[in-house]
């Protein structure tokens, strides 16, 4: 359903719909489309645009991407089509934006709760290589770590550029990350993390003691 506020399925309303390279379409989601535009939304059609309405052979789909955006079957175009639109955007120390994370975000009324996990499993290293991003959110907040596994929280610095927030995040690729975001902004100062490590693998068997009885854990979860 089309509306003032939005394109509206179920529960959710977009501002954004994207159409995917088809060969059809159904009349019905063609005329919601055609409602949604005539109320200033923004559609875009990615790749061909659609030849049949109804399975049949139809102009009306071409015509229709005419007037609307239309853009190459590849990811920079859609990252670029809808930059303005996007609530959360998360890229390396390098600008390359990340491409073994995905987020969800959620809006809580009086905050907004961030989760950001990796995707693929991770190399198998021995010693996994720490990688660093700025997770860039539209808009003012101040940002909590929701420790999953301490159950603490703790709010971390954050800077503020151009009305949005920027937060720097270590980890590794395992890694997951829980914000709470609350509007206003963070009085926390930031502190550089110039944390070092250093190893050595070990050569065969070797002594070792606990320091409680508990279980000892020489390896990652498989």
């Amino acid at each position: 359903n089309e509306s003032d506020n939005g394109f509206t399925v179920g529960k959710m309303k977009y501002d954004v719909v994207i159409v995917p390279a088809c060969y059809t379409l159904r009349s019905s989601t063609l005329n919601a489309l055609k409602k949604f535009k005539a109320k200033g939304g923004k559609v875009i059609f990615m790749g061909d645009a659609p030849i049949m309405i109804d399975a049949q052979f139809n102009d009306e789909g071409k015509n229709f991407a005419k007037i609307c955006d239309q853009i190459p079957w590849d990811k920079t175009s859609l990252i670029d089509a809808v930059e303005n639109y996007r609530t959360v955007k998360i890229t390396g120390f390098n600008g390359v934006a990340s491409s073994n994370l995905l987020y969800s975000l959620r809006d809580d009324k009086d905050a907004k709760n961030l989760f950001v996990a990796h995707v693929n499993q991770g190399s198998r290293k021995r010693i996994p290589d720490m990688e660093k991003y700025y997770i860039t959110v539209m808009g003012e907040y101040v940002p909590t770590v929701m420790d999953t596994f301490t159950g603490e929280t703790k709010q971390i610095a954050a800077d503020y550029i151009d009305g949005n927030t920027v937060i720097k995040w270590h980890c590794y690729e395992h890694s997951s990350l829980l914000l709470r975001l609350e509007p206003g902004r963070s009085q926390i100062e930031d502190i550089p993390n110039n944390i070092k490590t250093s190893y050595e693998y070990l050569n065969g068997a070797m002594d070792y003691t606990l320091s409680e009885p508990n279980v000892c854990v020489l390896d990652i979860a498989k």
